[in-house]
């Protein structure tokens, strides 16, 4: 369960989205795409919010891996296994993925707590990377 704050912004989201590229007519459960944007911190600020995006966070990073893997692998047939794990480590690791949030604009429509608004949570590479993450 998401907070009405969060549905209040559901167009707005949705016209974010739909600046990167992704159509919201691909959009088929609105209480996912929505809880993609919800950082845990927020989530533990109101009790009746039961979801947040670490369960996508988990999903995304599998794909984004997968991804990862098939491109390098397609696109560097002469490096070995090590060579190629380095690539991927550089392009999955947590500063890559904060400064594409960034260039995206994700920091500015993640839900996150109060306390960590103060933090500059929007800022922090880990918040950021876990919501791209997600969003993958």
């Amino acid at each position: 369960m998401l907070p009405k704050e969060v549905y209040n912004k559901e167009q707005e989201l949705l016209q974010y989205i739909e600046t990167l590229g992704i159509s919201k007519d691909k959009i088929f459960n609105k209480d996912l795409f929505l809880q993609l944007f919800v950082h845990k911190s927020y989530a533990a600020d109101y009790k009746e919010i039961t979801d947040h995006n670490e369960r996508l966070e988990f999903l995304g990073d599998g794909i984004l891996g997968a991804v990862i893997n098939k491109l390098l692998f397609v696109n560097y047939p002469e490096k070995d296994e090590s060579e190629l794990t380095l690539y991927k480590i550089a392009l999955v690791r947590e500063e890559t993925l904060a400064v594409a949030a960034k260039q995206i604009g994700l920091n500015n429509q993640i839900f996150i707590s109060k306390g960590e608004e103060k933090m500059d949570g929007r800022n922090k590479n880990a918040i950021l990377a876990d919501c791209m993450e997600a969003l993958l």
